[in-house]
Order: structure tokens, then C-alpha cells, then sequence
């Protein structure tokens, strides 16, 4: 990179200067493989923030453990993983169980390196629901009570690196026997701040 915006820059240089306003902004750089401007090409890029960066590499982990998963199984089993016990990841997370998992013969649930928060209770919740009856409609398929109801099994993958709630929804999957827990234990700090 020789040029930001019209501006020379060298590689000693802080570059957070010439980029630190510019996210959401398309930014124009001056290209070479060599530190001349003889045969230099101009390329254009939309900046991102160092969280919008994260967030990408993140999707790219959850997609490739997905296909990992997928291939392993055959396709008879359903990777998902809570990044954070937030509101943004319980919805992700009930869209996810609800849609194409539930059709699965099994979930790979992973809640490594999760961030903590307060949603445990409710991701028990739907995990342990159990059917007290059915509905049979005419001419319709039989249905269970609740309609949302998993009944297969689980693997919970944890590790060192959850925090807070992260460390409680393991101890509470492991008291209502939801399935296998596998990985590192959590450090058990539950610290909340």
C-alpha cells in the first residue's frame, strides 16, 4: 500500500490515521507488489471496523464447523453455536432449532468460547420441553404438545474460554440429562459484572 485516499504511506507508518474514520466508507488505495508507484494499480474498498471484521471471521467459523458436521454425519446431524447468552443470539439461536435443525436426526451444540450474558434459562427452556399430548387433526399429520418440541439428542461442546453464563447453561444441561457434554471444563467464575 503506497497511498490512502490520496495520500502517501510508508509501512513503518500508523495507519490508523488515514483509516480511522473511514469505516462504511470506500477508501482508495494505491497498490504494488514493489514500494514504487512505477506500474501501481488504484484499488477501491469499502472499510469495516475491527468488529465488522470479527463478526465476518466468526460466520466463516460457524459455516465451516456446519459443513464439517454435515459431511461427518451424512447430513443426519445439526451444528449450532451461541456465541453470547444476548437477546441477538437466543433469536439466532430459536431460528436456528426451529428451522432446518429440528429435521435432523441430532444437534451438535456449541457454546465454546462463548461471551456470557443472561439467556440460559431460556435456551433450557426449549431444549427440555417434553410432550404432555397430541393434537390429531383430520386428514393432518399427528402433533406433538407443545408443537415445539426437540426429543433427539444433543451434544454440548464447551470449553475453558466460556464465561459467566456460558459456564451456567452447561451445569444446567447436565442437570436435566439433555445429553453428552464434551470438551474443557469451564474455569467456573460465573462472574457477572
Amino acid at each position: 500500500i503506497l497511498q490512502i485516499d490520496g495520500e502517501d504511506v510508508k509501512w513503518a507508518d500508523s495507519w490508523s490515521l488515514a483509516l480511522g474514520d473511514k469505516a462504511g466508507k470506500t477508501v482508495e488505495l494505491l497498490v504494488n507488489s514493489t514500494a514504487s508507484k512505477d506500474g501501481a494499480r488504484t484499488v477501491k474498498l469499502k472499510a469495516m471496523t475491527p468488529t465488522q471484521v470479527r463478526d465476518i471471521e466468526y460466520e466463516n467459523e460457524v459455516k465451516k464447523a456446519r459443513a464439517e458436521v454435515e459431511k461427518l454425519s451424512n447430513g443426519r446431524l445439526a451444528y449450532l453455536h451461541i456465541k453470547a447468552m444476548n437477546k441477538d443470539t437466543l433469536q439466532r439461536f430459536e431460528r436456528e432449532l426451529w428451522g432446518k435443525a429440528r429435521l435432523k436426526d441430532g444437534i451438535v451444540l456449541d457454546i465454546r468460547d462463548n461471551q456470557g450474558g443472561n439467556t440460559h434459562d431460556d435456551i433450557l427452556a426449549q431444549l427440555s420441553r417434553t410432550v404432555y399430548g397430541y393434537t390429531q387433526p383430520r386428514d393432518a399429520e399427528r402433533m406433538t404438545q407443545p408443537v415445539k418440541h426437540l426429543g433427539k439428542p444433543i451434544i454440548l461442546m464447551i470449553n475453558q474460554n466460556a464465561a459467566s453464563d456460558g459456564e451456567i447453561f452447561p451445569m444446567g444441561f447436565r442437570n436435566l440429562k439433555l445429553g453428552k457434554i464434551l470438551g474443557v471444563q469451564t474455569p467456573g467464575y460465573v462472574i457477572g459484572t
